[in-house]
């Protein structure tokens, strides 16, 4: 996969997730995490913030359930 180099350089990408679909969900966690911050810090609407982070931990976690369990072959 062509943007695997640039998600799996990370240590902390690479160490915990060696394949595609655990490394974009972890990305785009994090990023989801900056983007809130900025928004707290801002004064921007806080309720979007935190809705916007819990919204990003449930998917997170939901989506490496659903890795683990239903495509052993994408398992850690």
């Amino acid at each position: 996969m062509a943007w695997r180099k640039y998600t799996t350089d990370w240590p902390i990408v690479y160490l915990h997730f060696r394949n595609e679909a655990y490394a974009a969900t972890i990305l785009l966690f994090w990023w989801t995490i900056i983007i809130c911050t900025v928004l707290w810090f801002r004064n921007r609407p806080r309720w979007l913030a935190i809705a916007l982070m819990l919204g990003a931990f449930i998917f997170a976690r939901a989506e490496i359930q659903f890795l683990d369990e239903f495509e052993p072959r994408l398992a850690r």
